[in-house]
């Protein structure tokens, strides 16, 4: 057997473990620190769209972290009177999946189901099974290309023909530009522009990318319908203190941070407030957008 590796000798991390590290820091208050903003943008796309949603619906969540659009379906449904015969949320972090809420998780059509998005065998053996796909901000944060190309032909092949998949993702990361926006009050706007942050799949944020990806994994382009919605945080409340906190204690906020003396890193607190109040000023709130892309088979 082999002697373990001395402290600080072994081999570093790799982006996935990173990845999922990072998760698994956050699932536990995962809708405080993101000040709800998950749920918020699925509940905006319920309000724009029509997804065809039934009492015969088989809905899967995937990547659903602690079930944030399955949080802002579960009314919507109740609204409309409608009961879907089964609504399963997956993660490959288990944390995320316990810490969804207890309206999700004791909910009847509910189960939850720890899985990769790049392989749901193991969850959905049959291909064409499931009416409806939710991917709610959770693709671009897969890793590589090659992950994001494998979770949609997984998508692809789970829904069956006819099928609706909703995908969103990050046109304008409202965390990733507050802290931005920060770090160039501490350090200036030159060196804040040359040390950015990085943020999973910044790709995306480019208008027709989500829907060059879908049709590159063998979605028809001519099923898919792309539109753009707003995320704004009201001020004042929970929702704003929770980013607030991110923003001093995340593995981004660390980041923002890193290498810099005793006195820039005191300074951080207020840099954030400030790039927080400009923020409120010009949007009213803390702002961000998404963009939508409704997919059929």
């Amino acid at each position: 057997m082999a002697a373990p590796a001395a402290p600080g000798t072994g081999p570093a991390p790799t982006p996935d473990e990173l990845r999922r590290r990072y998760f698994t820091f956050i699932a536990p208050r995962y809708a405080y620190l993101t000040g709800n903003t998950t749920r918020d943008v699925f509940a905006a796309v319920l309000k724009q769209h029509d997804l065809g949603l039934t009492n015969e619906s088989v809905i899967h969540d995937s990547a659903a972290g602690p079930g944030t659009a399955t949080e802002a379906l579960l009314p919507w449904l109740a609204e409309k009177g409608i009961t879907p015969k089964r609504i399963v949320l997956t993660d490959y972090v288990s944390g995320m999946l316990e810490s969804a809420p207890q309206s999700v998780k004791n909910h009847p059509a509910v189960e939850t189901k720890v899985a990769d998005s790049a392989d749901l065998s193991t969850v959905f053996p049959e291909d064409g099974y499931l009416t409806h796909i939710i991917d709610n901000l959770s693709l671009s944060t897969f890793g590589t290309k090659e992950q994001h190309l494998k979770a949609l032909a997984e998508n692809y092949r789970t829904l069956q023909p006819g099928g609706v998949a909703v995908f969103t993702t990050w046109k304008k990361f409202a965390m990733s530009e507050l802290i931005g926006a920060a770090q160039a009050i501490v350090k200036g706007a030159d060196w804040a522009a040359a040390h950015p942050v990085p943020m999973n799949g910044p790709e995306f944020v480019a208008e027709g990318y989500l829907a060059s990806m879908l049709a590159e994994a063998g979605w028809s382009p001519s099923k898919t319908q792309t539109s753009m919605i707003k995320s704004v945080v009201p001020p004042g409340g929970e929702d704003e203190k929770g980013l607030l906190e991110f923003m001093q204690v995340s593995p981004p906020a660390k980041a923002a941070t890193a290498g810099w003396p005793e006195s820039e890193v005191a300074a951080w607190p207020a840099a954030v407030q400030q790039a927080v109040d400009a923020m409120k000023k010009e949007h009213g709130g803390i702002y961000g957008e998404a963009w939508v892309v409704i997919a059929r088979k």
